[in-house]
């Protein structure tokens, strides 16, 4: 185990998140990760129209896994289910800190990245890094900023890079 923790493969930037999140995994990760009380029941909506009925797997085997987690409906579930979390999280008013460091960004490259970074992990792409300065765009009353910042989240959420782990 050692040797293998050890290895110069085990951390190349090849084989760093190149697999595809399960809906469980993406699920609970984002429920987690914001902290947000969800209804089990949306829970188990969400993981059963993303391909993965929990306690009722295909065969003995299982489900698939992999890339067959990823196709059009599935990806648009995922990013139903983030706008799910950042719904929630803004009637708990858990938006505050995420508020905070968009605007201590003032939505600069940096700022925006950083918010990113928490929830996908990695440096995002100039294109999930464009639609989050779209997003920020527009009038600073209250109101809009806590959809804008609904917005980030579900977008970071829903990015490419969230659907690997």
């Amino acid at each position: 185990m050692r040797q293998i923790l050890l290895s110069d493969a085990f951390y190349a930037d090849a084989a760093f998140q190149q697999r595809n999140s399960s809906p469980t995994k993406f699920v609970i990760g984002t429920v987690r990760e914001l902290g947000a009380v969800v209804p089990p029941r949306r829970m188990t909506q969400a993981l059963t129209l993303m391909g993965q009925d929990l306690f009722n797997p295909p065969n003995v085997g299982g489900w698939p896994g992999g890339v067959t987690w990823i196709n059009a409906s599935t990806l648009v579930e995922r990013f139903n289910f983030a706008g799910v979390g950042a719904n929630i999280l803004g009637q708990a008013n858990g938006l505050g800190s995420l508020q905070q460091a968009l605007a201590a960004g003032g939505g600069a490259p940096a700022g925006i990245d950083a918010v990113l970074n928490q929830f996908s992990g990695v440096g995002p792409a100039l294109a999930i890094q464009n639609a989050v300065r779209g997003c920020l765009a527009g009038s600073p009353t209250a109101q809009d900023t806590r959809t804008r910042t609904r917005g980030v989240l579900q977008l970071a959420l829903g990015s490419p890079e969230s659907q690997l782990n």
